[in-house]
């Protein structure tokens, strides 16, 4: 007895293209949902270290300086809630040594790492890291025009903070000196960096080239 249509069975061939078919839609559907995620933790990163600036200054009303900060169980309870929904964070602010006794009353830093991307708090505000370099290195003043489209250099204490998550350079960061936007409140012909091969916040000559690293 012949076949009727409604009863012919799928080729293999038939078969495979439909499989092919359903995988192919279930990696758009998965990657607009991975990049859905990652944009929703982006913004709540973001938002939290909003929270976290707007305490600092706050606690700087209050102190007359960021000493102490990092220790403020404000502070702390905040950065540890941020770290629930990163890969880390680090809070840090200058101390009375050498020249960046200076830095103790105007500078702090929030620095967090989700997706292989830094984000970070500053008194100049909160932003997203660029995830290459500007260029080689640059004098001080290159490095502040090289920041462009609403674009600034971080500041010193952020890039310390990024550097203390790992206890080492950050991933994609060069292991060298990296301009900040901040310059020294004593002596205007210098310009604070951070060495994110160990870690060290110094000043250095305006006119000295160093590595830079925009935020948005």
């Amino acid at each position: 007895m012949k076949k009727t249509d409604a009863n012919k069975a799928f080729t293999l061939i038939e078969l495979l293209v439909v499989i092919a078919i359903i995988g192919l839609l279930s990696s758009i559907v998965l990657a607009s949902l991975n990049s859905a995620r990652d944009k929703a933790k982006e913004a709540k990163i973001l938002s939290s270290l909003k929270s976290i600036n707007n305490q600092a200054e706050i606690y700087r009303t209050a102190n007359g300086t960021y000493e102490g900060l990092c220790d403020d169980p404000k502070i702390e309870e905040m950065v540890n809630a941020l770290d629930n929904s990163s890969e880390g964070t680090a809070c840090w602010v200058p101390t009375f040594t050498d020249y960046r006794t200076e830095l103790v009353p105007i500078d702090y830093g929030v620095g967090v790492t989700a997706n292989e991307i830094y984000y970070g708090a500053d008194p100049a505000g909160t932003f997203t890291f660029d995830t290459v370099n500007t260029g080689v290195t640059a004098t001080w003043a290159k490095a502040v025009a090289d920041c462009t489209d609403g674009k600034r250099l971080p500041g010193p204490s952020v890039l310390r903070a990024i550097y203390d998550i790992g206890g080492t350079t950050p991933t994609g960061f060069t292991v060298n000196l990296y301009w900040s936007y901040l310059e020294s409140p004593s002596d205007s012909s210098h310009a604070y960096n951070t060495n994110l091969y160990n870690g060290n916040v110094f000043r250095y000559v305006k006119g000295d080239s160093r590595y830079v690293r925009c935020v948005h």
